[in-house]
């Protein structure tokens, strides 16, 4: 008797020990730890900073959580990789998408993704960065960064803390189409949540978890053209970006004006619907300035989204499918009616999510500033609680300082010729003028 107890004792322990076991092994080349000995206060002072700056933006942990999805959804191919297989695999959690588009156009910022609206908050990974340069010079890669930012947001939100494994090293590629390819749309069904999420070893449940950071809740319809000004892109998209996710953020119309017009979607509350619309008024006008949110606790990370969708308040149409397919249905009660089992999915999917096919060991490198390779190196690492400057722009007149020519005589109008015939020098005749002292008073 006493031998069965113990024999039954230990297999109800075997799982609990495996599940710690597994999380403390290294995956990939990345574990717990990862700084502890190079840059020791990395967790902390990446966390302190975030801290420090959430009080400027509450809806940036939203935000935050939409650029690890994004960082981690989109694989691009590295040219860079020290190995065959390496090379071979596709690629995500990288950093790729802070990299701005060089001049030579070999890299395309993902920015320029319409699937990349509602991507914002660069700033705060750039303020990260600058405290971690300080404290550790070329140690801690912008593709943790992200993570340990989007982890530390929900924390910071009311959700939990989840313990992430590190020593991701940043890519040297970005590519736009890939994103437009790759991120899922507003319109997703449960068959395409199994899609995105299946191939990263998600099960459905941690699918229908994670929903909340993966779907963004916006997309805009204005394009730019190859080389447009970058700053101007970014200040549109920050300006008009109040979305990033369903448990945190919310929603633009341009996202669900398809389940209002022309007629209201049954399955939505008809209060809400009529809430909607008049948030929403005009189906085809440029509607991506108006937001609802996504659920009445917007800014903290609960399950009061699962709560709303049990009473048809879901403002996507992926809300409305995994509240009515039976195979996510029951998911979404439960989440509903207990919000630590939520937590629990929630933090394994994100686990799962940011350690696939990662750049690790000798692959990719440390960026020195985040939205540039280190070949390029003209872009200095940004300074402490500063965003790194745009791209520089030569000024449109022939000037350079190594010039001794004075920069009166340069035209600064470009539609306008010079004629070095007529240009005026300066005289170097000398003018005798009499002396004072020749001149008698009067």
């Amino acid at each position: 008797m006493g031998l069965a107890t113990i024999v039954l004792a230990l297999l109800l322990l075997l799982p609990e020990s495996w599940t710690r076991g597994a999380a403390a092994q290294p995956t990939g080349g990345l574990r717990e730890g990862f700084y502890s000995q190079s840059c020791p206060q990395a967790e902390f002072i990446a966390r302190q900073t975030l801290q420090a700056n959430l009080f400027l933006d509450l809806t940036a942990p939203a935000a935050l959580l939409r650029l690890v999805f994004h960082d981690c959804q989109v694989q691009v191919y590295s040219s860079a990789s020290i190995t065959r297989e390496q090379f071979s695999e596709s690629l995500g959690c990288d950093g790729s998408v802070l990299l701005q588009s060089d001049f030579s156009g070999s890299i395309k910022s993902e920015l320029l993704s319409d699937r990349s609206f509602g991507i914002r908050r660069l700033d705060f990974i750039d303020r990260i960065k600058g405290s971690l340069e300080v404290a550790c010079p070329n140690t801690v890669s912008c593709a943790d960064i992200i993570v340990m930012a989007g982890r530390d947001a929900v924390a910071l939100s009311g959700g939990p803390f989840m313990q992430v494994l590190l020593g991701r090293r940043d890519g040297f590629t970005a590519n736009n189409f890939r994103a437009d390819s790759e991120l899922p749309a507003a319109t997703i069904n449960v068959d395409g949540l199994i899609n995105v999420f299946g191939p990263k070893g998600l099960t459905l449940e941690e699918s229908v978890a994670l929903i909340g950071e993966a779907i963004p809740g916006s997309k805009i319809f204005v394009s730019f053209k190859d080389g447009a000004d970058f700053s101007a892109q970014q200040n549109l998209r920050v300006c008009l970006s109040v979305a990033g996710g369903h448990t945190l953020g919310v929603g633009h119309c341009v996202s669900f004006i398809e389940r209002l017009y022309p007629q209201v979607d049954p399955a939505i509350n008809p209060f809400m619907a009529g809430t909607l619309r008049l948030l929403c008024p005009n189906p085809t006008f440029f509607n991506n300035i108006t937001f609802s949110a996504n659920d009445l606790t917007n800014v903290l990370f609960d399950n009061q989204y699962f709560r709303d969708l049990t009473i048809g308040r879901g403002l996507l149409t992926i809300d409305n499918e995994i509240s009515r397919d039976p195979r996510t249905s029951g998911m979404v009660r439960y989440f509903a009616s207990n919000q630590g089992y939520f937590f629990q999915q929630f933090s394994s999917a994100y686990r799962k999510l940011t350690q696939h096919q990662v750049l690790t060991d000798g692959a990719g490198e440390i960026r020195r500033n985040c939205h540039f390779v280190n070949a390029i190196p003209q872009q200095p690492p940004p300074f402490p609680f500063q965003a790194p400057p745009f791209p520089f722009k030569p000024p449109t007149f022939p000037f350079h300082p190594s010039d001794t020519t004075p920069a009166s005589n340069f035209n600064t109008d470009p539609t306008i010729p010079t004629d070095p015939a007529t240009t005026d020098t300066p005289s170097t005749a000398t003018t005798d003028i009499p002396s004072t002292d020749a001149i008698a008073p009067p």
